[in-house]
């Protein structure tokens, strides 16, 4: 089970790092962008430094795990609202 979790973690960062550069450098993407493509992965990498902040301050209203997740979905809704 644990395996089959960090292999579903695992696939968006092996899409951005592997297939994402490929296919942006085939339709002429700049080098000096495809650098930057590194710094999705920060989060994953730096993901203990974060991890217990983020278990460790909840609301007992939402409970423990909505009052993380509701915010980052906040977060991914401006992230996609920015990319488009």
């Amino acid at each position: 089970m644990i395996g089959a979790l960090y292999f579903s973690q695992g696939i968006p960062l092996g899409v951005a790092m592997e297939a994402l550069p490929t296919l942006l450098r085939r339709d002429g993407a700049p080098l000096h962008a495809l650098a930057w493509l590194p710094l999705v992965g920060l989060p994953w990498v730096l993901k203990f430094l974060w991890a217990p902040q983020v278990d460790n301050r909840w609301r007992a209203a939402l409970g423990r795990r909505r009052s993380w997740i509701l915010p980052m979905q906040a977060v991914v809704l401006a992230c996609l609202a920015a990319v488009a």
